[in-house]
């Protein structure tokens, strides 16, 4: 979560471990194998933790390409649950339940085709690093084509829910520097994230030049009762890109925040062809003096440099002071009709 939104909020189950060759799982006394094997320590035995590539951080799940991770990920004592590191393929975390981590539950860094489904992602960012810009439950950073689908989020204490992020000298994710990729053509869809704290319940948002978070899409998500903004698309540093980027079909009520906020932070930034459609927002809150300290809908901010082309189709807003805050903001389509039941549908400044 950018800090000016920070700001502004302010002010108002053992592991079961496929490898790619499909060998099952082993019980036993905590040791890791070749071959994408892990061994699973003994009941009532202190979780071991491995180095989590360069990040700086440990995890207990270290994955490789075309490993599954299914099962109990207790993640006490490590930093992250389970990791993927740059260059990894085709891994998959199925029926799985991962918690107790100090900060990710999951952490895909430079990964791609890959998925996390119909999973439980829960009290993790225990005892967050400081440094982590980016601290959630599920964190992507410079991935491409990775499905976050049909997961529970709940009940993270760091950060928030779940975030898409580039990676780079700035890896949002780590306290040490990433490679420089893009977050490209990932997918959020069909979670439910609720409960969360200290952070967005999703966001995509962009921190190196020369990468960029775009052509992603959050889709028929419920973000509801999270403490904080619930879905966010930002650019947050200098000459940062969050293009192309869809918000469709989600159900987003009762957080702490505006319900969709887009957002431009700083010089250079670019924001542009976010497209808003579908979604039904109800009872969230206001951004702070940021949204006047009214509860809002969808807020569009371009703090120094403008957000541009946002298309705004067929969002049911209901229980909402203004329904579109718009600040500095060019070239955007507003289509939502009678759908747009805010006390006041359109604020324009």
């Amino acid at each position: 979560m950018d800090a000016s939104l920070r700001r502004a909020l302010l002010a108002s189950r053992p592991v079961r471990f496929a490898s790619r060759l499909g060998v099952a799982v082993l019980f036993g006394g905590g040791l890791t194998l070749g071959g994408g094997l892990f061994m699973v320590p003994a009941a009532g035995a202190v979780p071991t933790c491995a180095p989590a590539g360069t990040t700086g951080l440990t995890a207990r799940v270290i994955a490789r390409s075309g490993d599954v991770v299914s099962g109990t990920v207790d993640a006490t004592g490590c930093d992250i649950g389970v990791y993927a590191g740059p260059g990894t393929w085709s891994v998959t975390v199925r029926n799985a339940t991962v918690s107790n981590a100090n900060d990710h539950g999951i952490l895909f860094q430079d990964v791609s085709n890959s998925i996390i489904e119909n999973s439980t992602i829960s009290n993790n960012g225990l005892a967050r690093h400081e440094a982590i810009a980016e601290d959630k439950g599920v964190q992507l950073v410079g991935t491409s084509n990775v499905m976050v689908r049909n997961n529970t989020v709940s009940g993270n204490l760091a950060d928030g829910g779940i975030a898409i992020n580039d990676d780079g000298p700035i890896n949002p994710g780590a306290p040490n520097p990433g490679y420089l990729h893009a977050a490209i053509k990932n997918t959020i869809q069909g979670n439910l994230v609720t409960g969360n704290s200290g952070g967005c319940g999703i966001v995509l948002s962009a921190y190196n030049s020369g990468a960029g978070v775009n052509s992603n899409l959050v889709v028929g998500n419920r973000v509801m009762n999270n403490q904080s903004v619930p879905v966010v698309v930002a650019a947050d540093t200098p000459n940062t890109t969050a293009s192309g980027n869809s918000i469709l079909s989600n159900v987003i009520t009762t957080n702490d925040g505006p319900g969709v906020v887009i957002h431009s932070n700083a010089p250079g930034d670019v924001v542009t062809r976010t497209t808003v459609y579908g979604n039904t927002i109800s009872g969230n809150a206001s951004l702070g003096p940021l949204t006047d300290f009214e509860d809002t809908g969808i807020a569009i901010r371009g703090e120094v440099e403008p957000v541009t082309r946002t298309f705004i189709v067929m969002n049911t807003i209901t229980n909402e002071h203004f329904g579109i805050f718009s600040h500095n903001a060019r070239y955007s389509l507003n289509l939502e009709g009678r759908m747009n039941q805010a006390t006041i549908p359109f604020h324009v400044e």
